[in-house]
């Protein structure tokens, strides 16, 4: 059984490093690394968001986003703005250049899916099922869960899409 579970430990660590490669070589027209592409999705899809909502969605950085967001508002992707309801907040939303980076990420993403099922033409349902399995009770599996993108008791329950919904009244 160790010589199996050593082969799905490092199986899956190869392919995440591997769509990784594939990612970022995608990515390499709009000047963005994986991880930050994640944020502008994120954020295109969730924002305007405070940092500590935006930590909570994040697979790709463990502890606060901070260094990831101001990497993106020095390219003038993201921009960050006092939250006018509570000025010890900061909101996280995307700049008009980001709203377009994140039409372009889109195509990307397309993409990258097109590439992947090309090898596995339909996702069975036990690769989901085992995925989600290994990531109950993670961090990285509560943000997938509050994305939508994985079963979970924490899905967030009004998920906004787009750049230019309202940022919520849940904590920062």
């Amino acid at each position: 059984m160790s010589r199996e579970m050593e082969a799905l430990r490092y199986g899956i660590l190869a392919l995440q490093r591997e769509g990784q490669r594939q990612l970022a070589h995608l990515l390499q027209p709009l000047g963005l690394t994986p991880s930050q592409a994640e944020v502008v999705r994120v954020v295109a899809d969730f924002g305007p968001v405070h940092i500590r909502r935006l930590g909570g969605l994040l697979v790709c950085e463990a502890g606060s986003p901070w260094r990831l967001v101001d990497s993106l508002v020095r390219k003038d992707i993201l921009t960050k703005q006092v939250d006018p309801d509570d000025v010890r907040r900061t909101l996280i939303s995307l700049s008009p250049d980001g709203i377009l980076a994140a039409a372009r990420l889109t195509e990307i993403e397309e993409e990258f899916y097109r590439l992947f099922a090309q090898r596995l033409p339909a996702v069975p349902a036990a690769c989901t099922e085992v995925i989600g399995r290994l990531l109950t009770d993670t961090p990285a599996g509560r943000a997938l869960a509050r994305r939508g993108l994985m079963p979970g008791a924490d899905a967030e329950p009004h998920v906004r899409r787009g750049p230019s919904a309202a940022p919520d009244d849940t904590a920062s």
